[in-house]
């Protein structure tokens, strides 16, 4: 859950992204894990959701080292990535920490390939195109043949 008063706005990285409604000094927490507000699916439970909520899974949630989905139901989702963020995801305490001043109107961002396990964080490191289609079906014949 972000801490921090946001809005949504066009970005110039991609699409939309979540900007700061108030100036946040470095080393603010901007977000926590509240599950009230947050959700962690297990990879294993969405076997029988339907195409269009998978490809929505793999577009909004990040995936942690188990492979589950986590997925917020603020603007969290809109956090794009940066190779030079301005806040890190700090794994012991499950938060995000403002790593600089970030200025009111100013886009947040993220590293995704520091925390985040899932395929379009590996094509950020990689170049490689990312297609969220090809990846859902991937994971239904992963899910089936495990079963």
């Amino acid at each position: 859950m972000l801490l921090i008063d946001t809005y949504l706005d066009k970005s110039p990285i991609h699409g939309l992204g979540v900007f700061a409604a108030e100036d946040v000094s470095k080393g603010t927490i901007v977000w926590e894990f509240n599950p009230i507000f947050d959700s962690v699916i297990r990879k294993d439970e969405i076997a029988d959701l339907p195409r269009h909520a998978l490809e929505y899974l793999f577009i909004y949630a990040w995936q942690n080292t188990d492979g589950d989905f986590c997925i917020g139901i603020d603007n969290d989702k809109y956090a794009n990535h940066s190779p030079d963020p301005n806040s890190r995801y700090l794994k012991e305490s499950n938060t995000w920490v403002a790593v600089r001043d970030i200025k009111k109107g100013e886009e947040l961002t993220d590293n995704y390939i520091e925390f985040s396990e899932s395929d379009y964080a590996k094509s950020l490191e990689t170049g490689e195109e990312y297609d969220p289609s090809g990846r859902v079906d991937d994971l239904i014949n992963a899910i089936k043949n495990s079963e």
